[in-house]
């Protein structure tokens, strides 16, 4: 056989070794919050925009999912629970539920040296600090808005509200409108999410082109359902 060249096992083992080291590389996270809308009851303490997800993404517009990591576990954040029921309920499925699956598929993933996340814990943690440090309803609230009561608001004075009061451009995602309202207003889209990039230093970061294509609620009015 030919000295020089690695045995095909071996040259297997040694790309299946590459993934598993690089597997769970990223180049920023993304932050995303929801208006929630519809489902399950949500928690009294919810008067506004809530958690979706903290997710590791790459430039390229891939992202790793579902990384070796410990399963998630309630007592780990024990400390958090009273908060995490107010920013990060879900309004399908139990909380434990949805947190579980956001740590398996994102949060183990998100566990980098750079990023200050080690562990369950700081995970959840620097979530929420991102979460209270970029209010999304204020902003919301001073273009008009009444979260009580549900309404439409222009999708261009929000995004400028927002950069006013965080200092990013936010990416804002909508989906057709559920029908749920009057004729006159049944053409707005219903604001569904908005993100933001994050640096693995957890500082807001311009969006690269990718994600900034996923503004799909244009200048016009958007839809806010009643909470």
């Amino acid at each position: 056989s030919n000295p020089g060249r690695i045995p095909t096992t071996e040259m297997l083992f040694f790309f299946l070794a590459l993934f598993c080291v690089s597997s769970n590389a990223f180049d920023y996270l993304l932050f995303v919050q929801d208006w929630p809308s519809g489902g399950k009851s949500l928690p009294t303490c919810v008067n506004g925009f809530t958690i979706h997800g903290l997710w590791p993404n790459n430039i390229n517009g891939s992202y790793p999912s579902f990384c070796s990591g410990p399963k998630f576990s309630t007592s780990k954040v024990s400390s958090l629970l009273s908060q995490l029921d107010c920013a990060w309920p879900s309004d399908q499925e139990g909380n434990t539920k949805f947190w579980a699956h956001e740590w398996a598929k994102h949060g183990t993933c998100a566990v980098d040296g750079d990023t200050g996340i080690t562990d369950e814990y700081t995970y959840f943690k620097d979530a929420l600090s991102l979460y209270y440090s970029l209010n999304l309803t204020a902003p919301a609230e001073s273009e008009g808005l009444n979260p009580g009561k549900g309404g439409a608001i222009s999708a261009s004075g929000f995004r400028s509200a927002v950069k006013s009061a965080i200092g990013a451009e936010p990416v804002l995602m909508c989906q057709q409108s559920s029908g749920r309202r009057s004729a006159a207003e049944s053409w707005y889209p219903d604001l569904q999410s908005v993100a933001f990039c994050i640096t693995k230093s957890l500082q807001l970061a311009v969006c690269p082109y990718n994600e900034k294509q996923q503004d799909n609620c244009g200048n016009s009015k958007i839809w806010f359902g009643k909470l």
